[in-house]
């Protein structure tokens, strides 16, 4: 069964407005709402992104544009693997943005194990978090080199 469209839920945090995006970010994904959003910082969590393809990824950043123009401050919290990737595609998927975390896909070769590991700077990504299973250091996915990045803009 396919997911549904793109969920938000919006609540203040401090001074900044926290948009937890929820669902795949495609052709049916409608942002308008979120451009009526007050204050002046923006914090988009987008760990509950799955997929995203092109007319989905035109959309985000047509959107993503609009948004800077409104507000003094845009932030992207807990990206997902797969935005993550996509990021790394199509910079403009996190212009005008700073990304203050993202998740890395980590496994391990002697057991198998997958993990997700939540990553806040570049320094984090230099040190791999070690398998919950066999004690042995996880792999990073293929593209971790060019993550940190991700982290500069």
């Amino acid at each position: 069964m396919a997911r549904a469209a793109i969920h938000f839920d919006v609540k203040p945090d401090g001074t900044a407005m926290r948009v937890t995006l929820d669902g795949d970010i495609d052709e049916r994904a409608d942002f308008s709402e979120l451009l009526k959003l007050e204050g002046r910082t923006v914090v988009l969590d987008l760990c509950k992104v799955g997929r995203i393809n092109s007319a989905g990824c035109h959309r985000w950043v047509r959107f993503l544009e609009a948004l800077a123009k409104r507000h003094d401050t845009i932030r992207l919290a807990r990206l997902s693997s797969t935005f993550v990737a996509q990021a790394l595609m199509i910079p403009n998927t996190v212009a005008h943005a700073r990304i203050d975390s993202l998740f890395l896909t980590y496994w391990c070769d002697r057991c198998g194990e997958e993990k997700d590991v939540l990553s806040t700077s570049p320094a984090e990504l230099a040190r791999p978090p070690i398998c919950v299973t066999c004690s042995q250091p996880l792999t990073p996915d293929a593209y971790a080199s060019s993550i940190s990045c991700l982290f500069t803009k």
